[in-house]
């Protein structure tokens, strides 16, 4: 029997055909492992397009990264709340307020540091008991209830609750300080009641950072209208501490007067970075109208908080565990 031997012929392939196997096999091969193009396997010397969304949790901000720590295109700047690694370090917006996505509710500490205030503002206090009202930590005054005939004779106060809140925007996000919920009263109301009601309260999102009165002196002095100046709150000095600054301020009134009773007090205004955090005043004892009405001013800072670790997170239950 005749045994027939197979013989095997290999040829060398042209070298544009061994190229295109090449890449094929490179494409393959990041793909399989999750890496994307700028990442492992660019070009030398360059950084590709930005890397994705960051969801918050690294440095403090979602939005898009930047060539970073390692990447011989960056270049050094002072960081900023942009979303980005400008410091080159490899941390994008450290420093920077832990949000809850692009414009969500940010995880800061609020301190507030008593001001002053404006004094009673009015006529001097005549008897009666004089009322404090000061709005709880992390709450702001938003405006008052009134009762008011020819003059003003009841107010209640009105607080907010405070939450600082991001905007995304370029070439850095915007930072404010804004109603966490709706007002609530914590304090009873002062003084008798009257003919007319009216609610005087800044709009959503504005605080409270000014106060002015009208008056007419008569018997003592009564207070015939009441009117806040209300403003936007921002946040400057980020990263790190931030101050408030104030924008657009718009009176928002209650009148308790007839046209062309009372002159105007001198007006008031918080200190740069305060808003009123509390009123206080003096109504008679049996009587229907007030005498005089102040701000309890307190600064606002801002500083952000770290991010909450995975595992810092998980111990406390680990622990709860164990014990049982």
């Amino acid at each position: 029997m005749t045994s027939s031997v197979r013989t095997w012929k290999w040829t060398a392939p042209s070298a544009g055909a061994l190229c295109a196997s090449l890449l094929l096999a490179s494409a393959l091969i990041s793909t399989a492992c999750g890496l994307e193009e700028g990442g492992f396997g660019a070009a030398p010397g360059s950084a590709g397009p930005p890397g994705p969304a960051n969801p918050g949790n690294a440095g403090g901000d979602g939005g898009t990264t930047s060539p970073g720590k390692g990447d011989p295109t960056c270049v050094p700047t002072a960081e900023t709340c942009n979303g980005r690694d400008d410091d080159c370090n490899g941390v994008p917006d450290e420093g920077c307020p832990q949000c809850d996505g692009p414009n969500g509710r940010c995880t800061v500490a609020m301190t507030f540091t008593g001001t002053g205030g404006s004094g009673p503002l009015g006529y001097p206090l005549q008897g009666g008991d004089i009322f404090d009202d000061t709005c709880g930590e992390g709450e702001a005054v938003v405006g008052v209830d009134a009762q008011y005939g020819d003059y003003v004779d009841q107010v209640r106060t009105w607080c907010v609750k405070l939450e600082v809140r991001r905007e995304v925007a370029a070439p850095e996000y915007k930072y404010s300080v804004v109603w966490r919920e709706e007002p609530l009263f914590r304090f009873p109301a002062h003084g008798a009641g009257g003919p007319n009601a009216a609610t005087v309260q800044c709009k959503k999102p504005k605080l409270a950072v000014g106060l002015s009165l009208v008056g007419r002196q008569v018997n003592g002095g009564r207070i015939a209208k009441v009117e806040f100046a209300c403003a936007e709150v921002g946040i400057l000095g980020l990263p790190g501490v931030a101050r408030l600054v104030y924008t657009n301020p718009t009176p928002e009134k209650v009148e308790g007067a007839r046209v062309g009773m009372g002159t105007a007090l001198p007006p008031y205004s918080t200190p740069p970075g305060s808003i009123i955090h509390g009123l206080y005043g003096q109504p008679p004892d049996a009587r229907d109208f007030l005498y005089a009405l102040g701000t309890r001013d307190q600064a606002l800072s801002i500083t952000p908080l770290p991010p909450v670790s995975p595992v810092s997170a998980v111990a406390p239950l680990r622990s709860s565990l164990s014990s049982r």
